[in-house]
């Protein structure tokens, strides 16, 4: 009888707790090139596991991660990770390389960005990756390729706790074995929860623990009956 009444207590604790995951996928809606060396804007769209599309159709902007794969506007990815997680799911030795990724994105990436901006920090994010080299051909690409150079040598590799709950918090990888990763600028799409300034005990409103009384005396006085 003890066993049946802990089985149902777990049951209804779990119900009642809120869900702590989203299934998601990302579609790939459009590419502004910048017209220096395959780089440009891109703009994704993201929709929930009942194919609904999250924050009516917006568009968020987001870079390829690795460059040694392909990825063509259209194309959607169902899966993803936090940039913590990303170094245990890719081919990465460097267990902090989505943290980085983010990190990158997080510090300069501009809304209304020049085609150079733009190209600069998409070489950068290669670079890191897949240690990837650019040969400008004229001052144009040169500029885009000495700011990147500029991207990275001021590239944070301390990250402590507040920047791991920040990351993981506003940036998703979006992964793929046969498409480039890309990394989704989800912004407050899950926004931080409010700490009270004073922590407060949570106290059970007086209406769940009347149900839950209720259902465990339901269950003892039925248990009793059979017993008999």
């Amino acid at each position: 009888m003890k066993k049946l009444v802990s089985v149902v207590v777990v049951l209804v604790v779990l119900a009642l707790l809120p869900a702590i995951s989203q299934a998601m996928s990302m579609t790939f809606d459009r590419f502004t090139s910048s017209n220096m060396f395959s780089t440009g804007k891109m703009d994704v769209s993201l929709r929930d596991d009942d194919g609904n599309l999250i924050n009516d159709g917006e568009w968020f902007p987001a870079f390829c991660v690795d460059h040694n794969q392909s990825i063509s506007v259209g194309n959607t990815h169902s899966e993803y990770v936090r940039p913590s997680e990303y170094a245990r799911v890719s081919n990465f030795l460097d267990d902090q390389i989505g943290l980085k990724t983010a990190w990158l994105f997080d510090t300069f990436y501009k809304e209304n960005a020049s085609s150079i901006e733009t190209t600069a920090l998409q070489l950068a994010l290669w670079k890191l990756s897949d240690n990837y080299s650019a040969n400008p051909t004229n001052n144009t690409q040169r500029a885009a390729v000495a700011l990147a150079n500029s991207y990275l040598s001021g590239l944070n590799t301390d990250f402590g706790s507040a920047d791991f709950e920040y990351l993981d918090r506003h940036y998703l990888i979006f992964t793929s074995g046969t498409r480039q990763d890309l990394i989704v600028k989800t912004g407050d799409l899950w926004p931080e929860p409010e700490t009270p300034e004073t922590p407060v005990t949570p106290v059970p409103e007086p209406g769940t623990l009347l149900l839950l009384g209720l259902g465990l005396l339901g269950i003892l006085g039925f248990a009793k009956k059979y017993q008999k």
